[in-house]
């Protein structure tokens, strides 16, 4: 194996006034205050070959554990990886308050390009010693071990000086290598918990961290709560707080004691009922997400969420895709917060399999850091749908702009809905962001208008928002699912019709227009007036009553009580005949026309019987769907 660098890289006193002068830049960004965005990307600790990714492999040797880099554990394909530059590793106990590592910093460089770990930085190339000493002893920074890379086959270096090896994860197109952790003192954790650090050389220089600084090996006196079994150094303020510059992976070596954790995990709530029911899939395994678009996509693509633990007196925050399991050696408290995604909404959150109030976008457990311990997040989510149709006219078959439809019904997590709106120009109408549940949709009722479609289906009759909406007597029923469009249901109405006195005239019997329209009726041209209005049989009316109803679409009318009776009788017996043809659609029956002429002749009061005569004139003049003259 050999070293990492690139030719032109050897150390010049060029490349060491660079570094200061970056280094100053750092120092000065931290300390006026500005924070830069949170370091994208992740780390994890991995196997020699780098086949096995964040997997809290329980490794049986502190040398077969290698730092990986790029995007987070189940995200898409194209999500962000490391930014390109220069980085710093480390090896600490869990809680971050002892530097495992042995050697110096300078030893523990890594450069990311395109996302991912792509060289071991010498030393040298920085104008750096490539050589630290303890206690008279001399160690080189960096041996790899054979057969050399790239062409090994991912065995651990056996001499624990940052081996490097080729990320079989990320292939050799990437260009992408693990480096070795090694070499570092074994953890004071009960549960043989690690952590691994990686943040930008700038970061750490700006806070204070030496890359030359031996680590030295704290007294026991300060080794609390757990002494260190051979080597731990104080933290080193290079990677102290805030944290959102560092990444940070847990990883463990075999031990008795089992190291608590948590997972976290986000399922597709199907029916928006806010319980994970069989056959709902799991985010990042059954199906996966677009984090910018929300779209459902090819996997992977986990769920985002920030997970927060705690850190030597302080936290650090890293993004994650779900599913994923955290170590969580350090006993305290750890949130998981998951991101908003565009189109969704959540319905559900679990801490250890009971449902947080809210639901809540941000669910903490508290760690004991008993052996063995587990805890589990879960959250989950469903997409609106949507419901639509259009209004036509039965008779044309056109749009019916701004006709009046309510929707009605209950989500699945039991909340009531009642919304409104109006067809537009295209009789078109739609209602959106609807929660999984059930619905009926209802238009509103006009007069004169026949209701053709639907036919049958939802009673609609007891939807009348408190009085405030007439409905129609039929709608649809139907339920949603999460992001379901349900489409297609019309409402066809057939518009009010009538023919003037002046065509039942002219189309009896007796002509003279071809076809006789009466029949269908029922009523015919030579019975009585009286026969149908029985108040006109009586005085002062008589005269009215005793003729045919062909006389009466006749009468001239005038200015007497009696002539304004002929008026309203010569419009009222169209009105009965288009009331009882099966092919008008009129707007009243036969006896609410006969009801109303009655009462109105027996009040003998002029302006009622005018008032009436006017109405009914009105229906008549709707438009003859059977033909003939309009006069």
């Amino acid at each position: 194996m050999h070293d990492h660098r690139h030719p032109s890289r050897a150390p010049t006193g060029r490349a060491a006034v660079v570094l200061s002068a970056l280094a100053l830049l750092g120092l000065l960004a931290f300390a006026s205050g500005t924070s830069a965005a949170p370091l994208a990307g992740a780390i994890f600790t991995t196997t020699p070959d780098g086949t096995i990714v964040n997997e809290n492999v329980r490794y049986e040797d502190k040398r077969d554990v290698y730092l990986d880099g790029g995007p987070p554990p189940n995200a898409p394909a194209w999500a962000a990886g490391l930014p390109d530059g220069i980085y710093v590793f480390q090896v600490t106990d869990p809680s971050g308050k002892f530097l495992l590592s042995e050697d110096p910093a300078k030893c523990r460089l890594v450069r990311v390009a395109g996302g991912v770990i792509v060289e071991r930085v010498s030393p040298a190339s920085l104008g750096l010693t490539s050589t630290w000493t303890r206690n008279g002893t001399t160690f080189p920074c960096h041996i790899d071990d054979n057969p050399p890379h790239p062409t090994d086959p991912g065995v651990r270096g056996a001499s624990g000086r940052h081996d490097t090896n080729v990320d079989a994860d990320h292939g050799h197109d990437a260009g992408a290598i693990v480096v070795q952790l090694m070499p570092f003192g074994t953890t004071p954790n009960p549960g043989g918990v690690y952590k691994a650090w990686l943040t930008p050389l700038a970061t750490y220089q700006a806070k204070g961290g030496n890359l030359g600084t031996v680590p030295s090996k704290l007294p026991t006196g300060q080794q609390r709560p757990h002494r260190c079994p051979d080597f731990c150094a104080a933290a080193d303020p290079g990677f102290g707080p805030p944290h959102d510059q560092a990444k940070t992976d847990n990883f463990k070596v075999r031990a008795a004691f089992v190291p608590p954790e948590i997972t976290v995990r986000k399922f597709h709530d199907l029916d928006g009922d806010g319980v994970w029911d069989s056959g709902e899939p799991e985010i990042g395994l059954d199906q996966c997400v677009d984090p910018g678009t929300g779209a459902l996509i090819d996997c992977p693509g986990g769920w985002p969420y920030e997970f927060t633990e705690p850190v030597n007196g302080s936290t650090v925050t890293n993004t994650f895709f779900t599913p994923h399991t955290h170590l969580a050696a350090v006993p305290g408290t750890y949130t998981a917060c998951e991101a908003h995604l565009t189109g969704w909404v959540q319905s559900a959150s679990y801490r250890d399999g009971v449902a947080v109030a809210g639901p809540s976008q941000c669910v903490s457990v508290t760690v004991a850091g008993t052996s063995g311990e587990r805890h589990e997040i879960v959250f989950g989510n469903f997409r609106p749908g949507e419901k639509n149709g259009r209004k036509l006219n039965a008779e044309t078959g056109a749009a019916v702009a701004g006709w009046a439809v309510h929707l009605f019904g209950t989500t699945n997590l039991g909340a009531a809905v009642h919304l409104t709106t109006t067809t537009d120009a295209t009789g078109f109408y739609r209602f959106t962001g609807l929660a999984p549940g059930s619905y009926t949709v209802c238009e509103e009722s006009r007069f004169g208008w026949t209701q053709v479609t639907p036919s049958s289906g939802a009673d609609c009759t007891t939807h009348t928002d408190a009085g405030t909406f007439s409905p129609a007597p039929i709608g649809y029923a139907f339920s949603l699912t999460s992001g379901q469009i349900h489409e297609g249901n019309d409402f066809v109405n057939q518009p009010p019709q009538g023919c003037t006195p002046g065509f039942w005239k002219t189309h009896s019997k007796y002509g003279p227009a071809t076809g006789d329209h009466w029949p269908p009726t029922g009523f015919d041209p030579d019975q009585l007036v009286s026969s149908v209005f029985s108040r006109a049989g009586s005085a002062p009316y008589a005269s009215l009553g005793s003729a045919t109803l062909l006389q009466g679409l006749a009468f001239q009318g005038g200015s007497d009580l009696v002539g304004k009776a002929e008026i309203l009788l010569r419009a009222a017996i169209a009105t009965v005949l288009n009331a009882a043809h099966p092919d008008v659609s009129y707007p009243y029956t036969v006896a609410q026309i006969q009801t109303w002429v009655n009462a109105a002749l027996d009040s003998q009061d002029e302006a009622a019987i005018v008032t009436l005569a006017g109405q009914l004139d009105a229906a008549n003049n709707l438009g003859c769907p059977i033909g003939g003259p309009t006069d």
